[in-house]
Order: C-alpha cells, then structure tokens, then sequence
C-alpha cells in the first residue's frame, strides 16, 4: 500500500496512489506504478500493430521517420531493394532474372528521439535484349541512419547467362517476426523464357516484350528477357527490382 498524507494529529488526508487496480491512467503512469516504462514508437505505413506473440511492430515501406516515445530495446529487420533483370544478347547468353535485396537483422538499444528510416528502392535499369543486355541496375540500400547493422544492400546480378527457364531464388519468411499468415520477402527474378519469380514475387521472365516487375515492398528481383541461342534472336525488356521495406519491433 503506498504511504499516506497525514496532518500534525494523525488525520489520514488522502493517499499518493492508489493500486493499479484502482485507477484508470495511461499505460505510462501504470508502468511507473509497476517500476518499469515500456518501449513505444511510431512511424512508418500505418499505426504499430500487435504480432499476436508479445510483440508490437512498426513497418516502413517508403523512407521516414521513426519517433521513439519511450526508449528500449528495440529490433529491425531491413531489407534492400532489388535488381533488375538482364537481357540474354541472343546469341550465346540468356537473359537473367534480377538478384533479390540482402537481409539485415539488428538489435539496438534507442533513447527517446527520431531516427531517420532509409528504405531502399528497387533498380529500374532494365535491359534490353538483344542489343542492350549489359548492365542490370543494383537496388538501393536500406538502412537507419547511423545503425551500420541495420543496412541491407541492394540486389545485383550475377552475370549475364541465368538458365532457360530457371525459377528466381525463393524469397524469405517473415511471417514470424511480424506475425500472421505466411509472407515472403527478397525473392529473386525468372531467367530467361519463361522461368518464374521466386516464391509468387520476383519478376517473371519474358523471350519477348517487358518482363514481369517485382512486387513493391518484396525487396525481390525483376525477370530477365529474351534469350534463347543464335539464331533465335528474342527481344524484350527485363523486368524492375521490387522496393525494399524496413520492420521494428519491440517487446509490449
């Protein structure tokens, strides 16, 4: 029980608190109450959510502002964006799909403030096959500025010869850092004739016309186009990097 006000004859004039269970307040005045503030921030796409396992989240999809309200623990999950396709030059290379945005996972313990949010964007530096197959554009870094263990490269490519047909790398599962149902991200992109996004989110390949572009905030790769050996000289466009997105997180 928390001490009493008295008067010089023992009168009991009122009391400093009453137990939590008595008051209604805000959750700041209950956690002092409790000995403990909580961590809390805001920013990003929409308003923090709950990820069902004890845990609330923020998601930042273009670049912005992190406001932390109450200092804490608090971990990321960045991802970068990702590079567009290549195009096969017809003769001996076939078109490659576009390398997905690298992941980075950080813990890092943040006073009361705002903390700028970078989030990379994916390459639209198509190229063209047959003539223009080099090179793929990379994606942009994502990142928070000054937290070099927060940032996540762009995807690239390896080079200009992807299989015939080859599916993208598949994408990762972020379903259990954010909760919910299950939701990939960095997934790369088909190589050339017909090979498919990794995971329903890269960009699909093409032999002729614009190749399939990546989802936006997948951080995946853009499909690559046209391909096939001399002398069956495809044509197309190889397909963008889908833009990356940022997740912090903090205990409830």
């Amino acid at each position: 029980m928390p001490n009493p006000i008295v008067n010089r004859t023992g009168k009991v004039l009122s009391t400093l608190l009453s137990p939590r269970s008595r008051r209604s307040s805000s959750g700041n005045i209950q956690s002092l109450w409790q000995g403990v503030i909580k961590p809390d921030a805001s920013g990003g796409f929409a308003a923090k959510a709950d990820t069902g396992s004890g845990y609330s989240y923020l998601e930042f999809r273009t670049s912005g502002t992190l406001t932390v309200i109450n200092g804490g623990s608090f971990e990321v999950k960045s991802f970068g964006g990702g590079g567009a396709g290549w195009g096969g030059n017809g003769y001996n290379a076939f078109g490659s799909g576009g390398g997905k945005g690298a992941m980075a996972d950080a813990t890092l313990e943040l006073t009361a403030g705002t903390y700028t949010v970078n989030v990379g964007a994916g390459s639209t530096n198509g190229a063209t096959a047959p003539t223009n197959y080099y090179p793929a554009g990379q994606g942009g870094t994502s990142s928070i500025t000054g937290y070099p263990t927060t940032s996540a490269a762009g995807g690239t490519n390896a080079g200009n010869g992807g299989s015939r047909n080859g599916a993208g790398q598949a994408g990762t599962q972020v379903n259990t850092f954010i909760g919910g149902a299950s939701l990939f991200k960095a997934a790369g992109g088909g190589n050339a004739e017909g090979g498919t996004g990794g995971s329903g989110i890269g960009g699909n390949a093409t032999q002729n016309g614009t190749a399939g572009t990546a989802a936006a905030n997948t951080a995946s790769g853009g499909g690559g186009a046209g391909g096939s050996g001399q002398p069956d000289l495809h044509t197309g466009t190889a397909g963008s990097g889908g833009t990356g997105i940022v997740y912090v997180r903090w205990l409830n």
